[in-house]
């Protein structure tokens, strides 16, 4: 339970992540007879504490509801909405470069013709804010539109493909500079569960013809944050009934995966709330079913989050943990670690060649390995034993440089999708070196995308100079 006052009951409004601070703005309060609102509360993540009410120096945007917000470095852009009598086309900046503590609202001046937008969604890419659908007060829209974070024009953007069909309380969620839409209502009493990718670097769209699981049910209104390359999906409305479940979706295999959650301490099902990722949680904000509105939060922890466990797997880890039968013993840093060679010849090319390749450790009963902590090791051969790991921010570098130097690709790609959710000022350089020296493509490439989004502050770091050629010129490329 957080601590202080907190925001009235609502839905509709926004949460934006600002380093450790959530921050909620606007939407339609209270119970019965709602009223919108253009009040703003942050929310401290580390401690729980709602902040103490205050005031800024310029006028709040209208009240509103089905806005979007968007971070871009120290500011969040509210964008359109409905007002309760008109469909909105205005952008504001909420200015947080001097702290939390002294935001700041300014209207921003754009040109171009702005579109008029409710239940869209609004992301940042490659320094534009892309919209797409939504409502404009007579029609569910499919059209994309680009704000240029720099100059404030607007222009339509031609893509090719088939797109979606118009649609509103859609979620888009950013993957790699791919833009993933699912979800919606195309009209009244309907709602959709398509899922489709738009490649900003061509501007086409496909459907995703997903394998794995089924789709999810039709649904309105979801939530949705990435860890790594996996979307996970909460709550929404199916047409009949609010949900509380979550689904999950592979990026990188195209697949929706399987989930198992606690249902102990759940919050209630409901749609038009809001959902953000911070250190390994899903918080949960307000929303509203067919009878309530919420205030209350609610944190997912994703280590709760894992596939389901067949029996074989579970079987593996008791063998492990029992070292029944086994039959080499490896050294580390004095800890002695038994372990099945068959086991590890079966799903690792580096000990498949360690021990049936006619060197020494092929009979040897005890095998020392050298920089390896006995932590990382143990978490290596449950990985190896289960396909789970716990990764943690202590030793998640040192885990991906073993799942590199083991030959465990899946591992290695998890272990990259936990540091690319990590990564700020202050590691920046650390990452991007260590990502380019194991041939870790996929944090190198968040690396990157998060260094040009963030360019001028990265310029200013004493130790720019440890980044390689081909990462500089790569950034300089992408800041353009």
């Amino acid at each position: 339970m957080a601590r202080g006052r907190q925001p009235s009951c609502r839905n509709c409004h926004t949460a934006t992540l600002f380093q450790n601070y959530m921050v909620i703005f606007g939407g339609k309060e209270g119970e019965g007879r709602k009223r919108l609102v253009n009040d703003l509360h942050i929310l401290d993540l580390n401690t729980t504490e709602w902040l103490p009410s205050f005031d800024t120096p310029n006028p709040a945007p209208d009240p509103r509801m089905g806005h979007s917000a968007l971070l871009v470095g120290s500011r969040i852009l509210i964008y359109g909405g409905w007002n309760g009598t008109r469909v909105l086309f205005d952008c504001y900046q909420l200015d947080l470069s001097h702290g939390v503590s002294e935001p700041t609202w300014s209207e921003l001046r754009t040109c171009g013709e702005a579109p008029r937008r409710q239940f869209h969604t609004a992301n940042c890419v490659k320094g534009k804010m892309l919209v797409f659908g939504g409502g404009d007060g007579k029609s569910w829209l499919n059209d994309l539109y680009a704000l240029d974070l720099q100059s404030l024009e607007w222009t339509k953007i031609s893509t090719r493909g088939l797109a979606p069909v118009g649609r509103l309380q859609h979620v888009t969620i950013t993957v790699c500079n791919s833009l993933y839409v699912f979800g919606g209502e195309p009209g009244r009493q309907r709602q959709l569960n398509d899922l489709h990718i738009l490649d900003t670097a061509t501007m086409e769209w496909t459907e995703v013809a997903a394998s794995g699981l089924p789709a999810p049910t039709p649904r309105v209104s979801t939530t949705s944050c990435t860890v790594g390359r996996t979307i996970y999906f909460f709550g929404g409305y199916d047409g009949s009934q609010w949900l509380c479940d979550i689904q999950a979706f592979d990026t990188a295999q195209q697949e929706w995966i399987p989930v198992s959650v606690c249902k102990e301490g759940s919050p209630d099902p409901r749609c038009r709330h809001t959902s953000l990722f911070y250190k390994g949680k899903m918080v949960i904000f307000g929303g509203n079913d067919c009878d309530r509105s919420f205030n209350d939060l609610f944190a997912l922890i994703f280590p709760s989050i894992s596939a389901e466990t067949p029996q074989l797997s579970r079987d593996l880890e008791w063998l492990l943990t029992q070292e029944l039968l086994a039959d080499v013993v490896f050294e580390v840093q004095g800890s002695k670690i038994a372990a099945h060679r068959c086991v590890l010849a079966c799903r690792s090319e580096h000990f498949r060649a360690m021990l049936t390749g006619g060197m020494m450790e092929t009979s040897a009963r005890e095998i020392p390995l050298m920089d390896l902590s006995p932590l990382v090791f143990r978490s290596v051969l449950s990985y190896i034993y289960t396909d789970r790991v716990e990764i943690r921010p202590e030793y998640a570098i040192d885990l991906l440089i073993a799942a590199n130097r083991f030959c465990l690709p899946q591992l290695k790609s998890l272990t990259e999708e936990f540091l690319g959710e990590t990564l700020s000022i202050g590691n920046i350089v650390d990452l991007l070196v260590i990502a380019k020296r194991h041939q870790a493509d996929f944090l190198l490439k968040r690396g990157i995308e998060y260094a040009s989004e963030h360019l001028e502050a990265v310029r200013k770091l004493p130790d720019l100079g440890r980044l390689s050629k081909s990462i500089m010129l790569q950034l300089l490329k992408e800041g353009k």
